[in-house]
């Protein structure tokens, strides 16, 4: 067996248990056992170790620092046969050529005040773009379109109202050339200041995820209403993503299956809309009626695979939708490969939506 001498200081001193996992493939049977290295710092966030590498080429490393928020910082790199080296000269995987792999982990830990490795790998490449108008006009007011490769998660609005009316509002989905309503209508009364809400379990809706392509807008009754936008943009290859149906029959309707191989969480790390901090949500399913009656929702089952809906598999029993209304109820469970979750509705109407945000591994 190989080592080589790894020697790391972190950016902030402290005393952390950092791990080290190689990652091995076939052919790689000189290597040691696929098992943790793991060091101490010292008090000054100093550290040595010797790590295993290969009698000829390059092995992957996984890094995994402890954060703030009882999470880990995770990073790779690669490490080459030979002498003793310092991390500055090793070279990550998945950064810039330019980067070594402890700015690499210097960064990942300037990082942790933003969720830490869990947050970054549900946003990955993250930005938050700005979404905002000063002056809505009455009717539709489309205020963020999802660029290509990427995905979304709108997490709630504020509004303020400096005109001399009450002004009714309520947010939208566009897809393709559809608007689909995401919750009540709420009024703003005239010089309100600052309120959101509108995307909350309070008006029967939830933050949503959006696909490339797809709008976030605002609908007003009336021009004026100022609205601000709390939006985390992210690549598209995020496990975060949205089942919904858009298209209904009249009975059973699929809202979502878990995937073969997959497994399936429905809360996800997020930043809370009142506090813009990391945070853990628990996502609920949504269903929303502007279909111009009201509809009768008769169940939501959450079906195993290959099984159909009963009574002892029932999440929601039966509720009457009033037109421009909605329902939401959280689900705290987890669900198995090819288990489902069923919407009975009375009607296959246009106008009716449904959606759950969902974490898939």
């Amino acid at each position: 067996m190989r080592t080589v001498n790894i020697k790391l200081k972190e950016q902030e001193a402290g005393i952390r248990k950092v791990r080290f996992l190689p990652d091995v493939t076939p052919g790689d049977d000189d290597l040691i056992l696929n098992e943790y290295y793991s060091v101490m710092t010292d008090a000054n966030g100093l550290a040595s170790i010797d790590l295993p590498t290969k009698a000829t080429g390059t092995v992957r490393y996984k890094c995994e620092i402890p954060n703030q928020i009882g999470g880990d910082n995770a990073g790779s790199f690669y490490l080459a046969a030979g002498g003793a080296v310092d991390l500055e000269d090793l070279l990550a995987t998945g950064v810039p050529a330019t980067e070594t792999v402890k700015a690499a982990i210097d960064d990942a830990i300037a990082n942790a005040a933003s969720g830490g490795a869990v947050f970054q790998g549900l946003y990955p490449n993250a930005t938050f773009p700005a979404a905002s108008t000063l002056n809505s006009a009455n009717g539709h007011n489309d205020l963020y379109t999802v660029p290509a490769g990427r995905k979304a998660l709108v997490i709630d609005y504020i509004k303020t109202n400096s005109t001399g009316g009450a002004i009714n509002s309520f947010p939208e989905i566009k897809i393709g050339s559809t608007y689909y309503q995401l919750g009540n209508s709420l009024s703003e009364v005239s010089g309100g200041i600052g309120h959101n809400y509108g995307m909350t379990s309070g008006n029967f809706s939830q933050s949503i995820v959006l696909n490339a392509g797809e709008k976030f807008s605002v609908n007003c009754d009336a021009p004026g209403l100022s609205v601000w936008v709390n939006i985390i943009e992210f690549d598209a290859a995020s496990p975060l993503g949205r089942a919904d149906i858009q298209t209904w029959v009249n009975g059973a309707n699929t809202l979502f299956t878990v995937p073969v191989g997959k497994t399936v969480s429905f809360g996800a790390t997020t930043l809370q809309a009142n506090s813009n901090n990391p945070g853990t949500i628990i996502t609920s399913y949504v269903y929303r009626n502007t279909s111009g009656s009201s509809r009768t929702i008769s169940t939501v089952n959450i079906v195993p695979s290959g099984g159909s809906p009963a009574a002892n598999n029932q999440f929601v029993g039966s509720n009457v939708i009033f037109n421009g209304q909605g329902f939401n109820k959280y689900f705290h469970g987890n669900m198995r490969p090819g288990d489902f979750i069923n919407v009975n509705s009375d009607s296959n109407a246009a106008g009716q939506y449904a959606w759950i945000n969902y974490v898939l591994r």
